[in-house]
């Protein structure tokens, strides 16, 4: 049977870890103390369970992977914003990232990588991407004007 304790860190009774801790809060803070370490662990992790790891993904943000090849084959295999086809020798769904909405959690579409990173870098805000659009559309009439 489990030893249980109070934890020191979260106050929580529950399995001990060590040092007082609970197990979570243990692993918590060795990470931590061993960020060099923890990071080839979660490396090794990742590339022993590469579907789990996929599934975990996707399970946190509430879709299966027929949502996404659903949503893969209604965007015609390209990307949502840019529409250039998927690439990479696979050409399938997992040569596109998956977009959500981080204030709802919910999926948006499937994007390509410069695209998914240009909305991060826009903050998701429209206000932004509009104000862009409209900053390249001046210098470029300008430039056609000469």
């Amino acid at each position: 049977m489990p030893r249980l304790i109070d934890c020191l860190t979260c106050g929580q009774h529950k399995e001990h870890g060590a040092r007082g801790l609970c197990k979570s809060c243990y692993g918590v803070a060795w990470g931590r103390r061993n960020p060099d370490k923890r990071r080839a662990a979660t490396r090794a992790w990742a590339t022993r369970n590469p579907w789990r790891r996929r599934q975990d993904f996707l399970k946190s943000y509430g879709v299966s992977e027929q949502d996404i090849e659903r949503r893969f084959l209604a965007q015609g295999g390209k990307c949502a914003i840019c529409r250039r086809e998927a690439y990479g020798s696979a050409r399938n769904t997992r040569s596109l990232h998956i977009d959500h909405d981080h204030e709802t959690g919910l999926l948006r579409g499937l994007l390509c990588h410069s695209c998914n990173l240009a909305l991060g870098l826009f903050l998701d805000s429209p206000e932004l991407l509009r104000t862009a659009a409209e900053y390249v559309e001046e210098w470029k009439d300008a430039a056609e004007t000469g």
